[in-house]
């Protein structure tokens, strides 16, 4: 199989996006793929306005770091000698 990154009507499609058909008798089914570089791309890379121009992992990472629990350093108590 080959494709050279052209839809049906022969326009250029991005280089995150495939279209796959699946033909059997009496259906035909076109499923847009979304490939790994684009999620990788969009969730780590590329700001979004609507996060503060934030990434969507940066945005996650500040919400889990101020919804954990505080965690306190605990000290050893000082032994005394019994004597």
């Amino acid at each position: 199989m080959t494709w050279d990154g052209r839809d049906d009507r022969g326009a250029t499609l991005p280089a995150s996006v495939a279209l796959w058909r699946t033909c059997a008798p009496g259906f035909s089914r076109v499923m847009k793929l979304v490939l790994d570089a684009w999620r990788e791309e969009y969730n780590n890379r590329r700001p979004h306005g609507s996060l503060g121009q934030r990434t969507p992992a940066e945005y996650r990472a500040e919400v889990e770091a101020a919804e954990a629990p505080e965690q306190v350093a605990l000290s050893e108590p000082e032994c005394s000698s019994v004597g």
